[in-house]
């Protein structure tokens, strides 16, 4: 995590909708127009939260990038499964707690996704132990490469 710290690149939505392809930047932009979502800016008060947590910081930074590269979408069912892989890859023990309170809330609050959620917090934790430790990963570095190809290098195939 060390790489990381201090790390916040800007994310200029505007380019990324100009590049080609399938790369990741790309995907990433359709998938934050999609879902009519903004890129998270860095305040001076977050500045201060990363020296007390590194971990929350950047997990609130990279959570939809990790929506791009695990394949969820913004469902209940698709944000289980986002909690589940990052969970299981140890982030924090508050995941680990909102995983269980999540487990329990979506089942009131999406009842027509119920199997789905259950799945996917089987297939999120199974990914994880597959993956590389995404938390650490310079995506921000990587935006013009293919989606495909970086997916591979973090074992997320």
């Amino acid at each position: 995590m060390s790489d990381i710290v201090d790390y916040y690149p800007t994310i200029n939505l505007e380019k990324l909708n100009q590049l080609p392809g399938d790369t990741f930047d790309k995907e990433y932009a359709r998938h934050l127009k999609a879902n009519n979502l903004k890129p998270l800016g860095i305040t001076p008060k977050m500045q201060e939260m990363e020296k007390q947590n590194l971990f929350a910081l950047r997990y609130i930074l990279t959570h939809d990038i990790f929506h791009v590269f695990l394949g969820f979408d913004t469902s209940y069912a698709g944000e289980v499964r986002v909690l589940a892989f990052s969970a299981e890859q140890n982030y924090s023990q508050s995941l680990k707690i909102s995983l269980w309170t999540a487990r329990l809330i979506y089942q009131i609050l999406a009842l027509t996704q119920l199997r789905e959620i259950f799945t996917n917090i089987r297939k999120g934790k199974e990914m994880a132990k597959k993956a590389k430790f995404l938390l650490g990963y310079g995506f921000e570095e990587n935006w013009e490469r293919p989606l495909a190809e970086v997916k591979t290098e973090l074992g997320l195939v």
